[in-house]
């Protein structure tokens, strides 16, 4: 893939993924409207939402030797045909997190230059090549630092465009949910008119309340003798009971998030989250010794911490449990796991989801069940077994 390819351009990108919106809405049933309408808008804009481009630290490999031709090279004597001299190659590897594809396009605002280089999953690589006997070294820095200059200047303009369609995407969906509504509910009306009975069936109904205002954070003040802050019972039951409910609602439009990674779900949450926790919920951020899915902070204090993982099995939910483990500080009192399942057989990962929660070391007692996909236990803290860790399991199936 070559870097901001000026061949394809993030206006004509955009369309196409507006028209997926669109298309995507389109295909949503009278069922869907009637089992997660509150949760519709937050569920595909946050599906569609596209991650910002974050550039991480810099660091170059040998690449050995090459047989570079210096036939058209000014610093040579030129020939007509190809001559080649022994050259030295480095790569300049620029990591990063966001969509690889949007490192392949070209930006609203860009430069006609160019630079050589590809992009991996989550790396731009920039191959640079030096002759030792004639290069000085100040001389291939500055083609590093024009061609970091470059990626850097084309990400910022990259990240405008996409933080643009990230701004009308909202508004996007909503006028596309409330034009299929209509439509459907045209559709219902001719249905009745006809007058001929239907066989009704009633469906358990459990929405995602979307909050009319912000929820205040309630502290309890331990400050005078311990010097950390809490986050209150009622405060977590929120929490768990929005991760439960936005669960279930994703449950039931399967067929818009059942392709979706880990990510793409936690980012889900995370939009559900912040409707009530305005600024204070972040994803993937840095704690203690890793990275966990969802964290939520007030006054530079850990309040809650989640980790979401895709059913793979024994040893890849236990991992999902260490990572959590391992990213609650010593203050960290109240955490989730968050288990998503496509296996045909739901049941059996719940029961194996119970078993593997209760051998582990940390396992202290069951605290209740909130439902019968949701649960609650007791565990030791890692580093203070004194210490009392709140967790909450949540499994979704999605199949």
């Amino acid at each position: 893939m070559r870097i901001f390819d000026r061949s394809n351009n993030m206006a004509d990108y955009a369309e196409e993924l507006k028209s997926h919106v669109v298309r995507e809405i389109d295909s949503l049933t009278k069922e869907d409207f009637e089992n997660t309408e509150d949760s519709l808008e937050i569920i595909i804009t946050s599906k569609h939402q596209i991650p910002p481009i974050t550039l991480s630290e810099v660091y170059q490999k040998e690449e050995g030797e090459i047989q570079k031709d210096i036939s058209r090279d000014d610093r040579f004597w030129r020939e007509i045909n190809p001559t080649y001299k022994k050259a030295t190659l480095i790569s300049i590897h620029i990591p990063f997190e966001g969509k690889a594809e949007f490192l392949g396009i070209r930006p609203s605002t860009f430069q006609m230059t160019s630079i050589e280089g590809e992009v991996t999953s989550n790396e731009i690589v920039l191959p640079f090549s030096f002759f030792p006997d004639v290069d000085k070294s100040e001389d291939v820095k500055r083609q590093i630092d024009s061609a970091l200059d470059y990626v850097n200047k084309h990400t910022a303009w990259m990240n405008k465009d996409i933080e643009s369609f990230n701004q009308k995407l909202p508004s996007l969906v909503s006028s596309q949910i409330k034009r299929r509504k209509e439509i459907l509910e045209s559709q219902n009306k001719i249905i009745t008119e006809i007058g001929i009975p239907k066989k009704e069936i009633k469906k358990e109904q459990i929405g995602f309340v979307k909050p009319i205002e912000k929820t205040r954070i309630k502290i309890k003040d331990n400050t005078t003798t311990t010097n950390e802050i809490v986050l209150e019972n009622e405060i977590y039951e929120d929490i768990t009971n929005s991760i439960n409910s936005l669960g279930i609602n994703l449950e039931r439009v399967n067929k818009i998030v059942r392709d979706l990674d880990e990510e793409s779900l936690r980012d889900i949450l995370f939009v559900a989250l912040n409707q009530s926790f305005t600024g204070l919920v972040s994803t993937e951020a840095f704690n203690k010794s890793g990275k966990t899915d969802l964290l939520i902070r007030q006054k530079d204090k850990n309040l809650y911490i989640s980790e979401c993982k895709i059913w793979r099995g024994d040893v890849y939910f236990n991992e999902g449990i260490e990572q959590l483990l391992n990213n609650l500080s010593w203050r960290d009192l109240k955490c989730s796991y968050i288990i998503f399942s496509r296996n045909e057989d739901f049941t059996n990962v719940i029961n194996k989801s119970l078993d593997l929660i209760k051998k582990h070391s940390l396992f202290l007692k069951d605290v209740k069940k909130i439902s019968p996909t949701c649960f609650r236990f007791y565990f030791k803290g890692k580093d203070d077994n004194e210490r009392q860790i709140m967790l909450s399991l949540h499994l979704f199936n999605l199949k």
